[in-house]
């Protein structure tokens, strides 16, 4: 966000605190959908790894029925 404050206004401060705020917002929000999509990513891998080995036959070579 380049959102730049004025020394000379009159709330320069309080457009500094906003400005900062809105940066770690931001960087929040970002984290929380990396969580997201890991959370995803975790579960797709959950259920196709299954569905995977199943049709290559690989829980019967581990079971030794292979």
């Amino acid at each position: 966000m380049a959102t730049s404050c004025d020394p000379a206004d009159i709330n320069y401060n309080l457009c500094l605190a906003i400005t900062d705020r809105m940066a770690d917002d931001s960087h929040r929000l970002d984290l929380a959908w990396w969580g997201v999509w890991g959370v995803v990513g975790l579960l797709l891998v959950l259920i196709i790894v299954p569905m995977w080995l199943s049709a290559w036959g690989f829980e019967r070579k581990v079971a030794g029925h292979g």
